[in-house]
Order: structure tokens, then C-alpha cells, then sequence
């Protein structure tokens, strides 16, 4: 329990201040406004009252004992705690520790532009203990009120929380900078918020899915005049297999097993961003796991094409030549590459051996992420793909594909936890995403209100 803020812990002997009047060095407990210990004693020099706290790793009796052995001895004190951590020093600490924390320096890059704008630009000097919650809600309105989007306020309160945690726990220098008492986040709510009954916020309208329809106009259109060849084939792993868009540009010869008919979700791609130092790169999917993902027999040959292109084959080489000379690559140069970065988890340079199938011929690299919506607006318009569906949306598509087209011995639709599987999400956010609790209440109890 924190002591009171007048009841020292320890007092020390009586000394003489010259003056007729004696004084003693005091041990004080923390408190909810300082959430460490402090000694309280009268600078022999300054004649000035100083209130150094105790060292996060010290025994405060022991260090008492200290102070008053040096009091007496007239040995020199040590000075106090250097100035008060501030808000960028605490954006600092989180940074580093997300890069401690394996996570993809484009994410940490992102974050640090967010606490920036709303942050630090105008409050990196406040002193982390004089965050309050109504500091963090200030900066959260904000957001808001700039018309930021409710995800990216979202985003903006993970890193205030991250940030939180950050000050609650022993950094370097075994300080913590926050007490746990202390929650500059209590009661601030920045999640996004659904608005019917029943529907989760996470929940993908209909009009946001793409339909069949949808999906045979723009590959038709695509089909016509491709800016890349593979361009078409890509898009069919995008609507039927249902990988993200930077795990279909990081997919390679040696990721399609031909055996199985299953395509091995690996790595995802880093694109480069020169102005920040950072390099067009492989790194982990966004689960951290790999997967496999089924592939629709009409994509055997076109991605048998490829990958024979890619090895450098005979145009005409037999599905056997293909396995083999897989095998070897994969054996050769790139086994001990992906264990590293499952082990790591650590982003790491395209490798001249990689034979990524879909590439930029300018670069022999994949194409970026802006490259590629600029390409896939150009189809979009000249297709009845309709422009409030972004090219993202294209994996709403091939799960409700798969709960159409696949069902089990007893004609219901395929498990959730089964596409899960595939699309690299938890069986419970693909519920949130797809089904409305109410549309089932509902109906349920249209069955009984209709003969009464």
C-alpha cells in the first residue's frame, strides 16, 4: 500500500544546520502522483531541500542508509534524477521496443507518423507523468474531428496504449515511468462501434462483397490488354484463393505444390520506400504463420506456365521436370532463407534465386502497391466492377465462393474454422465479417409471430 505523502517511511538522525535549528533526512513510499521512493534531505552546500527518488533496482532502507553514512561523512551526494521523462522520450522507448519486438519496420515507420502528427508536434515536451486521460481523449477528439477514418483512430489509440504499457514497464534504465495505478487511457474509448443490434462493427455489408458477375467483367477486361501477362492470373488467385494482395506478389515457383493443387502462403512482400531507408523486401505474413490454400483446377496450367517461365524451362517440360527442378531450388538457395525468417521474423532481401512469378519487367521486381492500383483502377472503370468495391474486397468474394461452391456430406456449406484455415483468419473473425446475429433472430421469430 502507498504510504502517505506526510508519513515518512525512515527518519534520519538530527543534524545541525548552523542556524539554531536541526533537520532530518527523510525516506518517503510512493505515492498515486510519484510511484516511487524518494529521500528528502537538506543540500550541506545550497542549504536547498532535495528529493532524489531511489533507483527502481536499490533496497530503499539500504540506500537510505547511504545517504545518511555519506551526511555524515561529508562525502559528496549523489546527484538526483535527471529531468522527467517527456512523451517523446516515451515514443522513443515504445518504438524500440516494437523493433525488439520483431515487428516490420514499416508498421513501427507508421506508427511513429501517427504519434507525430497527433502527439508529439505539439505535446512531445509534456512530461509522461502529467499524461491524464484527458490529455489522451484531447488528442483522440482530434482525430475525429480532423475526419480521420474510424480505423485509423483506432490505429492512433493502439499506439497510445502500446505507449501506456511502455511507461508501466522497467525500461533500460529499470524505471518505470508510469505507477500502475496511473491509466492516462481510463475510460477513453477508441474503437470503432457498430451500429445495428446484432451486427458486429467488423461486419462486411453485402454491397461491399463482389459478385460473380463482377468478378467475370473484370477478368474479361483484364484478358483483353494486360499490362503485365501474369497480370490475369494474379487476380484469379486474388477472387478464388483468397491470399492478401502483398502475399499474392511475394508468391514464387517453389510456393505452388502441383501435387496437392495448393498454393503455400510463406511470406508477404515489404515494398520499398527509399526516402526512409527502407528496401523492397520478403517478410512474414501478417499472422506470422504459414498456410496452405487450395487453387481451383482451372489455374493448373496457367500457373504451370509460369512457374515453367520462371525456371527458366522448355515452354513444353513435363509437370515432373517442374517438381524436380522446384525441389532443387528450394533445397539449393531457399530453405535456409525461409527458416531464418520464421525464426526471426525479421524481413530479409529478395534473393537473386527467388523466381517470384509476378514481377515488374522494369525492375525485376514486384510492382507496388500504388503501381498496382493505378493498373487495377484502369480495369475497374472500363468493367461494371463498381468503384465503392476496392481490389482488398476481392477475398469477400472468394469466401462466399467457398461456402457456395463446397459443402459437406450433409449439403450444409463448409465450415468457417476450415476457410479460416485457408485465409489466414480466426474462425471467429471470419463470423463477424460475414454473419448478422439478427438476421437469424429475426427469422427465427418470424416463424412463430406469423400464425399468432
Amino acid at each position: 500500500m502507498a504510504a502517505s505523502k506526510n508519513q515518512p517511511l525512515r527518519i534520519g538522525k538530527l543534524r545541525d544546520n548552523g542556524r539554531g535549528r536541526g533537520w532530518r533526512a527523510k525516506l518517503y513510499g510512493p505515492t498515486a502522483k510519484m510511484p516511487y521512493h524518494r529521500v528528502a534531505f537538506k543540500d550541506p552546500v545550497t542549504k536547498e531541500w532535495k528529493y532524489p527518488t531511489v533507483p527502481d533496482d536499490a533496497d530503499p532502507d539500504d540506500h537510505f542508509d547511504a545517504f545518511e553514512t555519506r551526511l555524515t561523512q561529508q562525502v559528496a551526494i549523489p546527484a538526483a534524477r535527471s529531468k522527467a521523462p517527456t512523451m517523446a522520450d516515451l515514443a522513443v522507448r515504445y518504438l524500440d521496443w516494437l523493433r525488439l519486438s520483431s515487428r516490420d519496420e514499416t508498421y513501427v515507420h507508421k506508427v511513429e507518423n501517427l504519434l507525430n502528427v497527433w502527439v508529439l508536434r505539439e505535446h512531445g515536451d509534456l512530461e509522461v507523468r502529467k499524461w491524464t486521460a484527458y490529455r489522451s481523449m484531447t488528442w483522440i477528439a482530434a482525430a475525429r474531428n480532423k475526419g480521420r477514418s474510424s480505423s485509423r483512430v483506432e490505429d492512433l489509440g493502439s499506439a497510445l496504449s502500446g505507449m501506456r504499457s511502455t511507461a508501466w514497464r522497467q525500461g533500460e534504465d529499470n524505471q518505470r515511468w508510469l505507477y500502475r495505478g496511473d491509466d492516462p487511457l481510463e475510460n477513453v474509448n477508441y474503437t470503432r462501434k457498430g451500429t445495428e443490434q446484432g451486427v458486429h462493427r467488423s461486419y462486411v455489408p453485402v454491397p461491399l462483397r463482389p459478385t460473380r458477375a463482377h468478378v467475370d467483367s473484370v477478368l474479361a477486361t483484364a484478358e483483353q490488354a494486360p499490362k503485365w501477362p501474369w497480370l490475369t492470373v494474379l487476380m484469379r488467385i486474388a477472387l478464388f484463393c483468397g491470399p492478401r494482395l502483398a502475399e499474392q506478389l511475394a508468391l514464387r515457383a517453389v510456393d505452388i505444390n502441383f501435387e496437392t493443387r495448393k498454393l503455400l502462403i510463406r511470406h508477404s512482400v515489404r515494398w520499398g520506400r527509399p526516402k526512409v531507408g527502407i528496401s523492397c523486401a520478403l517478410k512474414p505474413t501478417k499472422t506470422k504463420l504459414r498456410r496452405e490454400t487450395p487453387y481451383p483446377g482451372s489455374l493448373h496450367e496457367p500457373l504451370l506456365k509460369l512457374c515453367r517461365a520462371s525456371l527458366v524451362l522448355e515452354p513444353d517440360a513435363s509437370l515432373d521436370e517442374v517438381v524436380e527442378a522446384q525441389t532443387a531450388l528450394y533445397d539449393a538457395h531457399l530453405r535456409k532463407l525461409d527458416d531464418a525468417v520464421e525464426k526471426t521474423g525479421q524481413s530479409r532481401p529478395i534473393s537473386p534465386h527467388e523466381h517470384l512469378l509476378f514481377t515488374d519487367p522494369a525492375t525485376g521486381l514486384p510492382p507496388t502497391k500504388e503501381r498496382f492500383n493505378d493498373e487495377w483502377r484502369k480495369l475497374r472503370a472500363r468493367s461494371s466492377w463498381p468503384a465503392s468495391i476496392p481490389w482488398n474486397n476481392a477475398r469477400h468474394h472468394t469466401v462466399m465462393w467457398w461456402r457456395t461452391v463446397m459443402v459437406n456430406k450433409s449439403g450444409a456449406p463448409i465450415e468457417w474454422f476450415k476457410i479460416g484455415i485457408w485465409l489466414g483468419n480466426t474462425e471467429d473473425t471470419l463470423v463477424k465479417h460475414y454473419v448478422r446475429n439478427n438476421e437469424d433472430a429475426d427469422a427465427e421469430a418470424r416463424s412463430f409471430l406469423d400464425d399468432l
